[in-house]
């Protein structure tokens, strides 16, 4: 049995507004992420790091109760905020693709410094 309280309100287009104010958060936490690691500031990104993770946990429960509620969504939402998320959840797909290649990137350069030593 889920004992956690809702995340995302009873209302459909209030419940529209939290999924992209948590979004946006989770896109303002990745790209904090992205410039620390452009930027080589482990203690930046490691901060980051720790504030996603919990942006992401809020956002998994959301994205759950979201899908649960999607035909309600769909069928009585505001057009505008389901076409903002929709592009919301676009752009954050591209910026955790983007990490996950710097990530690799710097993982790579790490092994190959660490290689010629």
């Amino acid at each position: 049995m889920n004992t956690k309280a809702k995340i995302l309100p009873e209302g459909t287009d209030d419940a529209l507004k939290m999924m992209i104010k948590i979004t946006e958060k989770l896109m303002f936490a990745m790209d904090d992420e992205s410039r620390a690691m452009v930027n080589n500031d482990a203690r930046s990104f490691s901060m980051a790091e720790g504030q996603k993770l919990e942006i992401i946990e809020n956002y998994e429960q959301a994205v759950a109760e979201f899908q649960a509620r999607r035909k309600e969504f769909k069928k009585s939402g505001d057009k505008s905020l389901i076409i903002k998320l929709d592009n919301m959840n676009t752009e954050l797909r591209d910026v955790a693709n983007s990490n996950v290649t710097l990530m690799k990137f710097f993982t790579e350069k790490e092994e190959g410094t660490n290689a010629d030593n």
